[in-house]
């Protein structure tokens, strides 16, 4: 184990929370893989830096500092993976790439746009991988729907950057871990969609390790949500004001949410998410 994995291990950190109905790419121009990462390193090393340095102070003499070296800016830099770009983003010219590290101490979702990387999403504090929408998160999209000059002039393209909105900043860290679970059920366990109906909520049984006699059961849906999703629906307002609302599944928590979305002129101004129903949504069982 490196001394990355010790302190991810020493923090406690939760198993990264991947997810996406987001299409991901894996070709990485290589001018821009570039820019990501030495954007990525520029915002992670200091952080990185005082975390091994305080774990290392805080660690009791006896154990030895588990083996910790001090920590080095190449490797660090070296530890930092492009997990992919995000494509067809309705953000105006722009390039979105995820991007994580070692252990996943670190996750990101940057943009690019032509010489300049930055985050649009960056998670640098083990404790707040909570991944809770923030004022932060809105305004930067806002901010950068303003500089792409993005106008949503139809209903469709309102729930299309409404859409976009949520399922990116809970899927951008999506990437297929190979194992014995094949890449359809990796993502139904793992990606945060958009719903039509309680329909699209996986039910039932998948065996998918037939040599260890394991199965993968899907949590039953509670008959007080049956008929409780309907699909996404777009208002119109006065004066290009859209009111988006539609459903999601997060099957990591087992949560389904509804969200109701406010967009005028191009610009996200309220967003409002509530959960509806938490139940357990897939359990393995050994037969």
């Amino acid at each position: 184990m490196t001394h990355r994995s010790w302190l991810v291990a020493a923090l406690v950190l939760g198993a990264s929370i991947p997810a996406r109905a987001q299409q991901i790419g894996m070709v990485v121009p290589v001018a821009e893989e570039r820019l990501v990462r030495q954007a990525a390193f520029t915002l992670w090393w200091p952080e990185y830096e005082r975390l091994i340095r305080e774990f290392k102070h805080h660690t009791p003499p006896e154990t030895g500092g588990i083996g910790l070296p001090e920590p080095r800016p190449d490797d660090f830099y070296n530890d930092i993976q492009i997990l992919g770009r995000v494509l067809n983003p309705p953000l105006g010219q722009v390039a979105l790439y995820g991007v994580t590290t070692e252990g996943d101490l670190f996750q990101g979702l940057f943009v690019v746009r032509q010489n300049r990387a930055w985050p649009l999403v960056n998670r640098v504090d083990p404790a707040s991988f909570r991944q809770d929408f923030t004022n932060a998160y809105v305004d930067a999209v806002n901010a950068l729907l303003e500089r792409e000059e993005v106008r949503t002039e139809s209903p469709q393209a309102a729930l299309s950057l409404a859409r976009f909105m949520v399922e990116v900043f809970y899927n951008f860290d999506y990437r297929y871990l190979p194992g014995s679970v094949d890449s359809l059920t990796f993502a139904e366990l793992n990606l945060v969609r958009v719903l039509q109906s309680t329909d699209e909520i996986p039910q039932g049984v998948r065996r998918f390790d037939p040599d260890n006699g394991n199965a993968l059961l899907y949590g039953k849906i509670p008959e007080r949500v049956q008929g409780t999703v309907t699909p996404p629906r777009v208002q119109t307002g006065a004066e290009g004001e859209y009111v988006v609302t539609f459903y999601t599944w997060h099957p990591i928590v087992g949560e389904l949410k509804r969200w109701e979305i406010r967009l005028s002129d191009g610009r996200f101004t309220a967003l409002k998410d509530q959960t509806i129903e938490k139940w357990s949504s897939y359990t393995v069982e050994n037969f």
